[in-house]
């Protein structure tokens, strides 16, 4: 089965995604559906069934805190024709999660800067989108999740399998 670790937002976080995700002017592509909007943190591809609880094992023994994410940067990638939604800074908890996350399920990870945190809100964009307006979605990370991805003749849907708490932060 096709798997990655990711943040999965909440609903409210989700739909505020998606308000944004409206902002940009598509030409083209088809939208990631609203249910499927999420932050890859570690894609692990094709893992056999028998390797998932060990996955999960090692998910639970993690310990990281949460931290507050402000999505408010959008963009597009020529050669994957991906349009998508970032966060304006990666903040440290972030990136170490990620690489954690790799560590852990013994996958190669790059930390020289190259991880680059996105929400994939729109496949087949063959043009550059435009920015009708400025947005900023607050997102209060408090988990991260193993997530499978089926593929489907309107592309790719994802399955929370299993998640987990990141440990209390304070806020202001």
């Amino acid at each position: 089965m096709r798997l990655f670790f990711a943040l999965w937002p909440d609903d409210a976080t989700r739909a505020a995604l998606a308000g944004a995700a409206a902002l940009l002017n598509l030409r083209d592509g088809r939208l990631t559906a609203r249910a499927d909007l999420h932050l890859t943190l570690a894609f692990l591809g094709e893992v056999p069934d028998t390797h998932v609880e060990a996955l999960c094992e090692m998910a639970a023994t993690l310990r990281a805190p949460g931290f507050d994410l402000t999505v408010s940067a959008a963009g597009w990638w020529r050669r994957s024709h991906v349009a998508w939604l970032a966060p304006g800074a990666v903040p440290a908890p972030l990136a170490a999660l990620a690489a954690a996350l790799h560590r852990g399920a013994e996958r190669p990870f790059d930390d020289t800067g190259s991880y680059r945190p996105h929400i994939t809100v729109a496949r087949g964009v063959r043009r550059p989108p435009g920015l009708a307006a400025s947005f900023s979605v607050p997102w209060q990370v408090r988990d991260f999740a193993l997530i499978s991805s089926n593929s489907s003749g309107s592309g790719p849907r994802y399955q929370c399998l299993a998640q987990w708490p990141l440990t209390p932060a304070v806020f202001d």
